[in-house]
């Protein structure tokens, strides 16, 4: 698996006999900058931080970016944070689930211009001088 030393916690031994799980990455103690050294020197993309859609870990900005995207990843992130909402009920304790870190439900904590009623500004600015950038 593709974890690598900083995140070694992460590392699972493997619910069934038949599968045995190995993190090369772990076992050669290298962390993920030096991966992301190895990939830049051979001119190669640098891939993502992989995390669940639904991850209560991302930060604020990351929020910010995936529902400005739109799209399945924060429909799935919605539809998670509302489903999990009431699972902390029972055996007299009753509480509330939540993905964001706030307590709040992940439509109200997350924010972004647009929600206001912001829109991307389009310029029309005339380019006659060959130092435009539109």
């Amino acid at each position: 698996m593709g974890i690598s030393l900083d995140e070694w916690q992460r590392m699972r031994t493997a619910e069934v006999k038949y599968v045995k799980n190995v993190y090369p990455l772990v076992d050669r103690r290298l962390s993920r900058s030096y991966c992301v050294a190895w990939l830049e020197e051979h001119g190669l993309d640098i891939p993502p931080k992989s995390a669940c859609t639904f991850c209560p870990y991302h930060n604020k900005d990351h929020w910010k970016r995936m529902k400005q995207a739109g799209g399945a990843d924060w429909a799935e992130a919605v539809a998670v944070d509302n489903v999990i909402r009431d699972k902390g009920k029972g055996s007299g304790k009753d509480f509330q689930l939540f993905i964001h870190s706030s307590g709040l439900p992940l439509e109200e904590a997350v924010r972004i211009p647009e929600d206001y009623g912001a829109k991307q500004l389009e310029m029309d600015i005339p380019c006659d001088s060959g130092h435009c950038f539109v």
